[in-house]
């Protein structure tokens, strides 16, 4: 269970690109026969497994915080009858996150800079953007039976409780990746799946790991998930493909 979001990593896209290669193989992300696939799909393709990087970081803490019960009864929540709830309900986490991006972004960057400066507009308007969606969404609790709503309430303050420990637990992610990326002699990839269902690239030959995340089709609690390694051959093409029988579920907080 990890909140880690694509946003995280965006020092490290900063880095340079390496220049093709004839030992490159050509990389096709198959996701056209997935229905939990959604379209503008984010993938980052990394030389280290980051799970296990985060895992590690994680028992150098002390341990990630457990919600177990928690957990179980978002994992069987059932979606309220009134679509509005739900919808607004999306909207909501979805301002978060773009929240939650922008604040992980700018704690990378040196204040008295200009991207700094901004970044920090986008913030400002993304906050005002989340204000509104929570007031919305105090509307719509008002619509949802006792239950739901003190589900509601309830994973809100663990999200809340497992951000804060993530932001101290993986302080130490940059500097640990960028040793990850120099032993490996590669670079990040970052791709985006469109409505087509299919991306395409050079890649160096080697082992990577594939990592995308989507919100669930019928859950706005969970999120759908991909850890995938691969091995790239010298000059050889590779396909991976993306679906329902490689993907996983998580707690999206």
């Amino acid at each position: 269970m990890k909140s880690l979001k694509l946003t995280h990593l965006i020092i490290l896209s900063a880095l340079p690109a390496a220049a093709c290669s004839p030992r490159d193989s050509h990389l096709s992300i198959d996701a056209a026969g997935g229905e939990l696939v959604q379209s503008d799909l984010q993938v980052a393709i990394l030389p280290f497994d980051l799970d296990h990087l985060l895992d590690s970081l994680a028992e150098r803490a002390g341990g990630r915080p457990r919600f177990d019960s928690l957990e179980s009864e978002l994992r069987g929540f059932q979606r309220a009858n009134q679509p509005m709830v739900a919808g607004i309900m999306d909207e909501w986490i979805r301002a978060r996150d773009s929240v939650a991006g922008i604040a992980d972004r700018l704690r990378s960057l040196d204040h008295a800079s200009e991207r700094y400066r901004r970044l920090y507009q986008d913030f400002r308007r993304s906050y005002g953007r989340l204000a509104a969606r929570s007031a919305g969404l105090d509307r719509a609790l008002n619509q949802l039976t006792s239950g739901e709503r003190n589900l509601a309430l309830r994973a809100a303050r663990a999200a809340d409780s497992l951000r804060s420990w993530e932001q101290k637990a993986y302080a130490a992610l940059p500097e640990a990746a960028a040793q990850k990326l120099a032993a490996s002699g590669r670079r990040p990839i970052y791709l985006t799946i469109h409505q087509r269902g299919r991306a395409d690239t050079v890649i160096p030959p080697g082992t990577w790991w594939l990592i995308a995340r989507a919100r669930h089709p019928s859950n706005p609690f969970l999120e759908i998930t991909w850890n995938v390694s691969f091995t790239a051959r010298m000059g050889l093409p590779v396909r991976v493909p993306l679906g329902n029988f490689n993907a996983g579920t998580q707690w999206r907080y």
